[in-house]
């Protein structure tokens, strides 16, 4: 009976055994896991992970856009008062939206054409509240007449650069006139009698008639400072501006009481001088405009042809004038002098 109950407890032994043997390799062979196999973190056949679990492709595109969400985004880009001249200034208005709460903000300035002028460095500037500030010629590096363009730029304390929102440009245009038209609206430059030395009674014309609406703006061709502002019986009205360019521009008949300058006055580039009138000597409304080089005005200098240069500075920086030959005839149909 002993023997009978050994063999018994032998033969389950191995039953259990085999058992214990049969069922891994039978739920493998059908697809399944075996006991011993974790029951998470399976990689699938194209190498992401179970049910449960992310793809590195899912990672990463998660990770780009957390990324994306603290990065600076450029929501205001715009620029004012861009026909820039000697002494005026540029206006430019930003805002940049960001987690961060400090950018650095640089502008690019290049020509039209694409060669690059100077990179300023604006500063460290707050986000998310909008920002102003003037830039001038100088500060831009602009001393050539023509057409430029500049850029924003910023980046937050760990080197993230700056986006731009939808519609936002990447660059916006501005133009630099090194002299400016020195009116501002409809004119003309008259008959033969308003040129530089026309005949006129003992003496001849040393300036240019530019013919033009009473009450037509006078404004500065180049920074500088008033050096004369008085009444003289054939020019009338007048004032003087020595120019930062080294010469003086002379304008004469104004308006009484139009001149908006005084002796030692600075005035930029298109800044206001007075109204064009009839005063003093003028069968007409015009300004007579004299440039004089090579020293003062009346004292060691001497008067040039204005014409050139009035033609020049209308072609690079007209400042709103309008030449029209409706106003050439307006006074004078047979040609004969304004003044």
């Amino acid at each position: 009976m002993m023997f009978r109950s050994s063999t018994l407890h032998r033969s389950i032994a191995l039953c259990v055994l085999a058992l214990a043997f049969c069922v891994p390799q039978a739920l493998a062979a059908n697809g399944g896991a075996s006991p011993a196999d974790k029951p998470s973190g399976n990689r699938n056949s194209s190498g992401g992970t179970g049910i449960g679990g992310t793809t590195k492709a899912q990672r990463e595109a998660a990770r780009r856009r957390a990324e994306a969400k603290r990065t600076p985004v450029i929501k205001v880009f715009a620029l004012a008062n861009t026909a820039l001249a000697d002494g005026s200034a540029m206006i430019l208005r930003y805002r940049i939206a960001a987690p961060a709460r400090r950018v650095r903000v640089r502008a690019v300035v290049r020509t039209k054409g694409g060669k690059y002028v100077r990179t300023l460095e604006l500063g460290v500037h707050r986000t998310n509240t909008p920002q102003k500030t003037s830039l001038s010629a100088s500060e831009l590096s602009v001393s050539r007449a023509g057409t430029y363009k500049l850029r924003l730029t910023a980046r937050d304390g760990r080197k993230r650069a700056a986006k731009r929102a939808k519609k936002i440009p990447a660059w916006r245009g501005f133009t630099f006139t090194d002299h400016r038209f020195p009116l501002t609206g409809n004119f003309s430059f008259g008959s033969t009698g308003a040129r530089f030395g026309a005949g006129r009674p003992g003496h001849i014309h040393q300036g240019q008639d530019i013919v033009a609406d009473a009450g037509t703006p006078i404004v500065a061709p180049y920074s500088g400072t008033i050096s004369y502002v008085a009444y003289q019986d054939a020019a009338g009205y007048y004032v003087v501006e020595h120019a930062d360019d080294g010469r003086d521009y002379v304008f004469m008949h104004l308006i009484k009481g139009s001149a908006v300058v005084k002796v030692g006055d600075r005035v930029a580039t298109g800044g206001a001088i007075g109204k064009v009138g009839t005063t003093g000597v003028a069968s007409g409304p015009h300004l007579h405009f004299e440039i004089w080089v090579g020293g003062p005005w009346q004292f060691g200098g001497h008067p040039v042809d204005p014409l050139p240069l009035l033609k020049s500075w209308y072609a690079s920086g007209p400042g709103g004038a309008v030449r029209t030959s409706a106003a050439a005839s307006a006074f004078h149909p047979t040609g004969g002098p304004l003044d």
